[in-house]
């Protein structure tokens, strides 16, 4: 614990008015003086939060560019599945029309 030389303790509280002038002065002084430190910290922070926030909203716009593409190509793959189906079973009515005629022909026979 430090040692507190009271006669100059004393002497500068009787300039400022009384002891609770004194430590109200020293308490004024060092909040200024905290404030002061905490400026650039709160710069910082807000410089920080800033590109945070920045970064998050360019990942946002690239997981939707990224989902849109993904849309869009689902949406390819769903038209090509589709025509496949409807080609496989327009060719696959030609092939059952095509042995039923074939089957009347050799049973005729």
């Amino acid at each position: 614990m430090e040692k507190w030389d009271y006669t100059e303790l004393s002497k500068n509280a009787k300039d400022f008015g009384g002891p609770e002038k004194f430590v109200e002065f020293i308490e004024n002084s060092s909040r200024q003086k905290g404030r002061g430190d905490m400026l650039p910290w709160i710069g910082v922070t807000a410089l920080g939060t800033s590109l945070l926030t920045l970064g998050v909203i360019k990942i946002r716009s690239i997981i939707k560019a990224q989902k849109s593409k993904n849309d869009e190509q689902i949406e390819t793959i769903k038209e090509e599945l589709i025509e496949g189906i409807k080609e496989y079973e327009a060719n696959y009515q030609e092939l059952e029309i095509g042995s039923e005629v074939s089957g009347r022909e050799i049973s005729q026979y």
